[in-house]
Formats: C-alpha cells, structure tokens, sequence
C-alpha cells in the first residue's frame, strides 16, 4: 500500500512539469503514460524503500538511499549548472 502512495505521488510532476523526459518518457507524457510508467518503474524503488524501513526503521538511512537515487544520474547536469553560475 505505502509504495503505491510513494509512486502515485511522481505522476503529477511527469505531467505538469514536464518532466517525462529526464525519465525517457518524452517530452510530454499523457497522464495514461506517467501512471503505467510510475506503476512499472518507480514500485520497484517504493517496495526497495518499504523493506528497508520495515528492517531498519531509519529514516534517516531511507533519506540518503532517496537522495543518492536522485542525485547520481543526474551529477554531470548539476556540476554543468553549477559551474555555469559561477
């Protein structure tokens, strides 16, 4: 049930902002695509996530795991938008 909730909440912002392409969905997902995609990709993470809370009770440990999901693939943009700034 929780990683239901945890995917469900990603479909949103694959449709609204437009976010379906830096997760190879397009540029702009239909709601139909963004839900399958989210019932397909991201309930794998959700129920990794629900196991590692139902051993560790550690949300700290949930939080880093989350972040670092997010934060690797996407490095190299991020070092590219940092220097740009700078």
């Amino acid at each position: 049930m929780n990683a239901s909730r945890f995917r469900n909440l990603y479909v949103p912002s694959f449709v609204l902002r437009r976010s379906g392409a830096t997760e190879a969905l397009g540029a702009s997902p239909s709601l139909w695509e963004a839900l399958a995609y989210s019932i397909i990709v991201l309930s794998v993470s959700g129920i990794f996530l629900g196991i590692i809370w139902a051993r560790t009770k550690r949300l700290r440990a949930l939080v880093l795991i989350h972040a670092a999901t997010d934060l690797l693939p996407n490095l190299a943009e991020f070092a590219n938008v940092a220097s740009v700034k700078n």
